[in-house]
């Protein structure tokens, strides 16, 4: 037994011995006369890099939005498209927007604004307003 222990101590110490050498060498870089050349690489930082690689944005927020949708109106209404936009709660990622297939209407939100002023057919001074939704673009003139 002592000398199995003996072999053991003796292989261990000659291990040490050789890592050593290995563990005290140091290289001293070489001088030159040239500039050194820096480079810049633009990095995230570790904890966002790594959660965008591990997530699989299984955990997703759903936000619903009505969207006017531009030209098409009547005289009484506009189309409205119902949307929805996702984004990954636990990388904050934007997964982006889509239409959902639904459409509703909803009458004008009409704005009245002074336009101008006409001569009337019998020289009356008659103030024309503009009438125009906020949404859509809707608008007529009236006097």
């Amino acid at each position: 037994m002592m000398k199995k222990m003996t072999s053991m101590l003796l292989a261990l110490a000659m291990c040490l011995t050789l890592s050593v050498p290995a563990f005290a060498a140091e290289e001293e870089p070489e001088l030159t006369t040239e500039p050194a050349v820096q480079t810049e690489v633009e990095t995230e930082p570790v904890g966002e890099s790594a959660a965008r690689d591990i997530c699989r944005h299984t955990s997703v927020r759903t936000d619903y939005y009505n969207e006017v949708e531009y030209g098409n109106y009547d005289d009484f209404c506009h189309v409205v498209k119902r949307m929805k936009h996702e984004t990954c709660l636990l990388c904050e990622a934007d997964l982006g927007t889509s239409f959902t297939g639904e459409t509703s209407t909803e009458r004008h939100r009409m704005q009245v604004s002074e336009y101008g002023t006409v001569i009337g057919s019998n020289g009356e001074t008659v103030i024309t307003y503009l009438h125009a939704c906020i949404l859509c673009g809707y608008h007529y003139l009236e006097p």
